[in-house]
C-alpha cells in the first residue's frame, strides 16, 4: 500500500530552498558534472550503511525529532545554538539522518537539472524480506536512471519513492522530517561543509 508524503508543491518547494542552499554553500560554485553529484549521493549511502553498522551511532526515536523541532522553533533569534547541539549530539551520524542527506542530494540534482514535479511524493509500506545494505545496494542501482540526457520527473520521484520507503521499513520514522531538521541544521555550516567538494 502506497500514502501520500508531499504534495508536488511541497516537494518543489523544498528542492528550490535545498538547491539555494547549496548554491549558498558553495556547491555549484564550479561546473561539474551530473555524476559529481551522483558520486556525492553514493558517498551518503555508503555513510547510511556505516551508521547501521556503528553499534554508537545515535538511535533517534519520535520524541527526538519532536525535541529538536520544539528547540529549532524556539532557537530561532538566537541562530539555532541549542539545536545545532542537540542535532549533533541526537541526530548527526544516525541511519535516518544519512538516509536524510541522500534525499537532500537527490533534490539538490533536480534543483540544478532544474526537475519540476507535478506529482505527489508517495511511499510504500511493503516490507521485504532484505538487509539495509541489500536495499541501499538496490536503491544505488537507481540512480543510474538520473545520470542520462533525458532524465525527468519520474525518474527523481522513483528514486524519492524509494529512498522514502527504506527509511520507513528500517527506521520507523518519518524521512521528510528529519530533512526539514537537517536543512536548519545545513544553514549554519560553513561553505562546502568545510569539505573540500
Amino acid at each position: 500500500m502506497t500514502k501520500k508524503v508531499l504534495t508536488s508543491e511541497q516537494l518543489n518547494v523544498l528542492k528550490k530552498e535545498i538547491y539555494s542552499n547549496a548554491v549558498a554553500h558553495g556547491f555549484h560554485d564550479e561546473k561539474l558534472t551530473v555524476e559529481h553529484y551522483l558520486g556525492l549521493v553514493l558517498s551518503e549511502i555508503g555513510e547510511a550503511i556505516n551508521a547501521d553498522r556503528n553499534p554508537n551511532a545515535p538511535t533517534v526515536t519520535e520524541a527526538t525529532l519532536e525535541q529538536a523541532q520544539l528547540l529549532a522553533l524556539a532557537d530561532q533569534s538566537i541562530g539555532h545554538v541549542a539545536f545545532v547541539e542537540f542535532f549533533k549530539s541526537n541526530i548527526k551520524g544516525s541511519v535516518i539522518e544519512e538516509l536524510a542527506d541522500v534525499a537532500i542530494r537527490i533534490l539538490d540534482l533536480a534543483g540544478k537539472l532544474e526537475i519540476k514535479f507535478d506529482d505527489d511524493l508517495e511511499a510504500s509500506d511493503l516490507v521485504f524480506d532484505t538487509t539495509f545494505p541489500d536495499r541501499l545496494f538496490g536503491f544505488a542501482m537507481t540512480l543510474d536512471n538520473l545520470d542520462y540526457e533525458f532524465t525527468d520527473e519520474d525518474d527523481f520521484l522513483e528514486c524519492l519513492e524509494e529512498i522514502t520507503s527504506i527509511a520507513m521499513h528500517f527506521t520507523n520514522l518519518n524521512l521528510w522530517k528529519v530533512v526539514g531538521l537537517k536543512m536548519i541544521y545545513n544553514k549554519t555550516r560553513p561553505v562546502l561543509n568545510g569539505k573540500k567538494y
